[in-house]
């Protein structure tokens, strides 16, 4: 009797870590099966009724060029490696270090990002699902904290297609 009583609690302990670590995931997931990652991606981003495009060469964009023509600021601290882009008093940041966020500091998670170059990257997947156009996500859905967290950003949707035959995936990231 003790051993089937163990043998219930070791499966209902995996289970239970299984599902944790799970959950933890699960936007990460969708974003990568949603967005065909690591291929030219051309974004274009509409900001009052003008549109700026480019072409990158995988799905890594510069923050600078997203935020550039919406942001108050966009600061690079070289002493911390840390950027950020600061509007209406608010700062989305991006650091290799663990730095605590708050109501007006959000961190980026650090697997959403790359310094290169000098440059800050940001890797489309994530952006494109917390802001996907079509993206019917429930009120308590991770995507759905991430975009109340963002909403400071300006950012009304994204939508993304890939092209197909031209082998790019095409971004259109509308602000409002």
């Amino acid at each position: 009797m003790k051993v089937k009583v163990g043998a219930i609690v070791v499966a209902l302990s995996m289970v239970c870590i299984n599902s944790a670590f799970a959950s933890s995931d699960d936007l990460e997931q969708r974003a990568k099966e949603k967005f065909e990652a690591n291929r030219s991606t051309e974004v274009i981003v509409s900001y009052n009724k003008t549109n700026t495009k480019k072409t990158y060469e995988n799905n890594l964009i510069p923050v600078r060029f997203i935020f550039e023509r919406t942001a108050n600021q966009i600061t690079w601290n070289s002493k911390t490696k840390t950027a950020a882009v600061v509007r209406n008093g608010r700062q989305l940041v991006f650091s290799s270090k663990d730095i605590t966020g708050s109501k007006n500091l959000i961190m980026w998670p650090k697997k959403w990002f790359t310094f290169k170059d000098g440059r800050t990257y940001v890797d489309m997947v994530y952006l494109n699902q917390i802001f996907d156009r079509y993206g019917d996500y429930e009120p308590n859905s991770e995507e759905s904290a991430w975009a109340q967290k963002l909403s400071f950003l300006g950012i009304s949707y994204i939508d993304s297609i890939y092209g197909g035959k031209d082998s790019i995936e095409h971004v259109f990231i509308d602000f409002n």
